[in-house]
């Protein structure tokens, strides 16, 4: 079932990044990138409805967080992972703000697609993508020490290796709006699976 999650994941993903690739060569703003940005919002959909699949629990995540929290080993591991969710809760915000969506209501429709604004909002200081990365790296690497499974540890340094922080603005700043939604969507609900598993493995052992 994790195999299959990863694999649903990872397809999503991909279905963005061919997505924003059609978006960017569009010949036909009008009527084509309407499609595109009605296919993106449903990839974005289906990537905030994973989380009640078996790979990933929000109670059982929450109930491992306080656990580690309480546990003098987990507890600079909890802060690192917990702060790094709140940082990019806040970007999120700020970036959907920015956007002309205060209320979370939606992006306006007519923003979802110009990567003029992704670009204009991440060129900030403190929306820095590239800072983005390296939170997502540290709080990758807190959890590395607390498990003792091959495939976890290399599921860790794969995702360190594929999102270098030199390529943080061709990630962030060049793509529309709406993919870079789902990008920040996918790193939020990739650390909480994989917190999770290697908590459920360290508590076990306990």
């Amino acid at each position: 079932m994790a195999s299959s999650l990863r694999r649903s994941v990872h397809h999503s993903v991909l279905c963005a990044a061919i997505i924003t690739i059609c978006l960017i060569a569009c010949k036909n703003p009008a009527a084509e990138q309407r499609k595109i940005l009605n296919a993106f919002d449903s990839v974005n959909k289906a990537l905030e409805r994973i989380d009640s699949l078996l790979a990933f629990s929000k109670p059982v995540y929450d109930s491992l967080m306080d656990k580690a929290w309480e546990d003098n080993n987990t507890q600079q591991m909890y802060y690192t992972v917990h702060d790094f969710h709140g940082y990019l809760y806040d970007l999120k915000s700020r970036f959907e703000t920015f956007l002309g969506d205060s209320i979370g209501q939606g992006i306006p429709e007519q923003n979802q697609g110009d990567p003029g604004l992704s670009d204009a909002f991440f060129k900030e200081k403190r929306n820095d993508p590239e800072s983005f990365l390296k939170y997502f790296h540290i709080a990758l690497n807190r959890l590395k020490p607390f498990t003792q499974d091959a495939a976890k540890s290399a599921r860790i340094d794969d995702l360190i290796t594929t999102t270098p922080v030199n390529r943080a603005e061709e990630l962030f700043n060049a793509g529309p709006p709406v993919s870079v939604i789902i990008m920040i969507n996918y790193y939020d609900l990739t650390l909480k699976s994989i917190t999770q598993s290697i908590l459920q493995e360290y508590f076990k052992k306990q």
